[in-house]
């Protein structure tokens, strides 16, 4: 890397080796195995399920039709039809409903399915043109098709980061000149990074929006309908508290069915509210099986436009359903902040240049400050919030595709790795947020324009609870950063060549509040930020707090070349 000629010595950040280049590209390659495997798997489920659309429309004729029960099942409901019909002459039959064989835990469904299907009648099937013997009476529901487009995004976004990931780890740039090394930062990665950003903000706001409208939104409305219908007698003929065990713990769900008869027909129900799928706690469950035994006279709400529709309980009490408000808050927040984060200006500048637009702006804003010798502010280099809220949402996403996807369906060995990869970034995303109670550093320098040799008066203020900090120091730190060849090799590296301290205390009067001077050598390169390398200056405070993130922020701002007086 090429030295400027004045450092005053610092620390140089160790180059990445081979080794880890490998390990860190085989890393990204499970986020895009992984993403792979489920994008194969949904993307063949939808392309087969829109195959039947292309299939030909024929009529058959029922022969049988009839419900059957399989108590070894959670799902102990079928509908077993068998129809017959006509291709160019030749006779087929086929006891296919749907593509696929369906159970439900919803008697209702299936006998309003064998009412439509009833023996000796006439019905409308589809067969497959290029295998006449395969066909089925109903096709797939387009919405459904539709939801699993939505949640594709998941895949994509693991190989999309999978991918960058190692295309990051190995890219080398080329040279901007002859024999010059390319130095500096891809312009074009922090665009993506907001592209991967506001795509996580998306799918959580999407599809946190979906399980909201199904988990809470639905139940709610229909809970309310339900309250205006009529109620009939019915009788209780089964009462059990149903467990599910997916791997990662039992979850239980209130298993109640019970008969009941309108205009001299006998219909089943097996709801008891409009709560959906199966949670924890059995003892609540327990009380209302116990409080349902089998054979006793109960009073059902049923719909009047739908009698195979009925609930015992209108009332609807939601436990950690409201917990999927949390996705689309999460996406909400992360988009905030894409949003306040100002975009980079990707225009490279020279610095030195006096014509340049970043001399230009600086010098008209260094001009503001220092007209009457008065201060200007400085604003942070990264944002707290947003680096909590990138972190935050990627865990939250890891954490629910390792629990209930990578957990059921993949050996416990390479579950392990995920669950352990899930728990480190839960961990990051925890003291990231730890680190948003710390006090937050205010900072401004007098005069507002600095340049080489000057003296420069820093004040500081901290607010926030300053009296947890132990210590505070501020320094003025310069740093290079350079990206150099080494054979074939392309090493991206970082040097701080100077550091003048600007404050080191313990009293904490001192540490809420103060000012303080340092002097920039008159030989200091100046700031300078080019397509090729990057000359930084920074204000750096820090300060320890026990048993907590430490505090940590940094102050950017130009110095200019120093001026050149002519005699």
């Amino acid at each position: 890397m090429a030295r400027t000629g004045f450092a005053w010595g610092g620390k140089r950040q160790q180059p990445q080796t081979i080794v880890g280049k490998v390990f860190a590209s085989l890393f990204m390659g499970v986020f895009i195995l992984v993403g792979l495997s489920f994008l194969t798997m949904m993307a063949g489920a939808i392309l087969g399920d829109l195959a039947v659309y292309r299939w030909t429309q024929v009529q058959a004729e029922v022969n049988t039709s009839e419900i059957i029960e399989d108590r070894q099942r959670s799902r102990p409901y079928r509908l077993a039809v068998e129809y017959a019909y006509e291709v160019e002459g030749q006779s087929y039959t086929s006891e296919q409903v749907y593509i696929d064989e369906r159970w439900t835990e919803d008697h209702g469904e299936v006998a309003r399915l064998r009412d439509e299907y009833a023996s000796d009648q006439s019905v409308v099937a589809y067969f497959n043109p290029n295998d006449p013997s395969e066909a089925v009476l109903r096709r797939p529901d387009l919405s459904g098709l539709a939801l699993i487009g939505v949640f594709m995004i998941i895949p994509l976004l693991f190989i999309a980061a999978g991918a960058y990931g190692i295309y990051r780890t190995w890219h080398v740039p080329g040279r901007s000149d002859k024999g010059a090394v390319s130095i500096g930062h891809t312009r074009g990665g922090g665009n993506f990074a907001r592209g991967i950003g506001l795509v996580l903000a998306g799918m959580f706001i999407v599809m946190g929006s979906i399980l909201c409208v199904a988990l809470l939104i639905d139940p709610l409305i229909r809970s309310r309908a339900a309250q205006d219908w009529p109620t009939v007698e019915a009788e209780v003929i089964r009462s059990e508290v149903l467990t599910s065990d997916s791997g990662e713990g039992q979850t239980y769900a209130v298993g109640i069915e019970y008969e009941y008869e309108i205009d001299g027909k006998t219909y089943r129900g097996h709801r008891y509210d409009f709560t959906t799928g199966y949670t924890s706690g059995r003892e609540g469950k327990q009380a209302i099986v116990d409080d349902h035994p089998v054979g006793r006279r109960i009073d059902v709400h049923v719909d009047p436009d739908d009698p195979y529709e009925s609930v015992i309980e209108t009332d609807l009490a939601l436990g950690l359903q409201w917990l999927v408000l949390l996705f689309p808050t999460v996406g909400l927040l992360i988009l905030v902040a894409i949003i306040m984060v100002p975009r980079r200006d990707s225009t490279a500048d020279i610095a030195g240049t006096a014509d340049s637009p970043r001399n230009r702006a600086s010098a008209e804003v260094g001009a503001r400050g220092s007209v009457d010798g008065g201060p200007r502010k400085l604003g942070r280099r990264e944002s707290r919030i947003g680096g909590f809220i990138g972190l935050l949402g990627f865990a939250v996403v890891w954490n629910v595709i390792v629990i209930f996807a990578v957990i059921p369906n993949a050996p416990w060995w390479f579950a392990a790795i995920f669950a352990v990869v899930g728990v480190a970034v839960a961990a990051g995303a925890v003291y990231q947020g730890l680190r948003l109670f710390n006090p937050i550093v205010e900072m401004e320098i007098e005069p507002g324009q600095v340049r080489a040799g000057d003296t420069v008066r820093v004040r500081w203020h901290l607010r926030g609870n300053v009296s947890r900090l132990h210590d505070l120091a501020i320094r003025l730190e310069g740093w290079e950063e350079a990206e150099y060849r080494q054979g074939t090799r392309t090493t991206r590296d970082r040097v701080t060549f100077a550091t003048f301290n600007v404050v080191e205390t313990h009293n904490m009067a001192e540490m809420e509040r103060g000012e303080s001077e340092v002097t920039v050598p008159a030989n200091a390169m100046h700031t300078f930020k080019a397509r090729s390398n990057r000359i930084i200056w920074v204000l750096h405070a820090e300060g320890s707090i026990k048993f907590w993130p430490n505090l940590n922020q940094s102050f950017e701002l130009d110095i200019h070349p120093r001026e050149v007086t002519h005699g």
